[in-house]
């Protein structure tokens, strides 16, 4: 039992060492990277929504709390919450991203 209450007084809730900006503005088609990193003991294994919707594990890296999105679409746009959770608790943070759409000109 002094074990268990020993791992116990080792254990530390996520806290938030990186977070990504507030907002980012992207235009369609561009390559976006955001990043987010936490300590904590059990270390924190991060998850990226968008939304309420988790995304997609290829999308981020769980471990450096990094995520990409290739070739960014308009329908992209929205909140995205970073979320560091061990056992112990967890931590978040949001960011929006707003996609303008490409710029097309017609000659005359």
């Amino acid at each position: 039992m002094l074990f268990k209450q020993s791992l116990i007084s080792l254990a530390a809730l996520p806290n938030l060492v990186l977070t990504p900006r507030r907002a980012f503005t992207v235009r369609e088609g561009e390559n976006i990277i955001i990043r987010c990193k936490a300590t904590g003991f059990p270390i924190p294994e991060i998850t990226w929504f968008k939304g309420i919707k988790r995304l997609r594990k290829n999308l981020y890296n769980k471990e450096k709390g990094t995520l990409y999105i290739k070739g960014i679409k308009f329908s992209d746009r929205g909140l995205y919450r970073c979320t560091a959770h061990n056992f112990v608790g967890s931590a978040q943070f949001i960011t929006k991203i707003t996609v303008e759409g490409s710029k097309t000109y017609k000659l005359h």
